[in-house]
């Protein structure tokens, strides 16, 4: 939780520049490939595609992230052992209609799966309001909050309820070509707060030449009940290119 909240702050003395907005479908093809090669040979590999279109009144944006990671050990009999270390998926679509200058409704509707986690499926969905704390063509920051519908299958048993949502949303622009964001989202159970989700992301995106820009997110993810056997926290660093479409 600490290194959530160094992120938050150290990014709003970030310098910057006015950048010029964009309008109308913007998307991203985001690759990342990692192979370390020796006594353990680990391969991790990051997909992800994302779209994102600003009007006057409305802001819809959509994301798809696959990663799949894979270790092999070479035993002292020379065999190898092989396993899975990272299987997860998660797809998101978000819609925002601006009331007026800095209010709006939105809702939103995302799906979690993590093999390892033991998470089949995890999906959220239900409407909320947000607010610009500020907006303008540099930087924004924005908080949210709703009510939400929780369905999921962890650890092979199904469980739905209703959630809260409050979220935090910050974007800064650093130049024409280069980004950073940073997210916090809170998901406790309407009925137990004990039961909460708990979703950090930070990352930085520069243009390196054309349509290739070099893209780094750290993301968190808490669960403060997970599978058993499991931790609660799961943290994941993911650097690659990106390709505008």
């Amino acid at each position: 939780m600490r290194a959530c909240f160094v992120a938050l702050f150290t990014s709003f003395f970030l310098f910057s520049v006015q950048a010029e907005p964009t309008d109308g479908f913007v998307s991203d093809l985001n690759l990342g490939l990692t192979l370390n090669r020796g006594n353990t040979e680990n391969s991790l590999m990051n997909i992800g595609l994302q779209t994102r279109n600003k009007t006057e009144v409305g802001d819809f944006r959509a994301s798809f992230v696959y990663n799949y990671g894979e270790t092999t050990r070479e035993e002292g009999d020379g065999t190898s052992t092989s396993f899975t270390s990272t299987d997860n998926t998660k797809a998101e679509v978000q819609y925002n209609h601006l009331f007026s200058e800095r209010a709006y409704g939105l809702v939103a509707l995302s799906a979690f799966r993590d093999e390892l986690a033991e998470i089949q499926y995890r999906i959220l969905t239900g409407p909320g309001l947000g607010y610009f704390l500020v907006r303008n063509e540099v930087w924004s920051l924005a908080v949210e909050a709703g009510l939400s519908y929780l369905v999921e299958e962890v650890d092979n048993e199904t469980d739905d309820y209703a959630v809260f949502r409050f979220a935090q949303l910050y974007e800064r622009a650093l130049s024409e070509n280069a980004s950073v964001w940073q997210n916090l989202e809170y998901l406790p159970e309407s009925a137990d707060f004990e039961n909460y989700l708990l979703n950090f992301e930070i990352g930085a995106q520069a243009k390196l030449n054309g349509n290739l820009s070099l893209r780094v997110v750290l993301i968190q993810r808490y669960d403060n009940t997970p599978a058993a056997g499991n931790e609660r926290s799961d943290w994941s660093l993911v650097s690659g290119i990106s390709y505008r479409l």
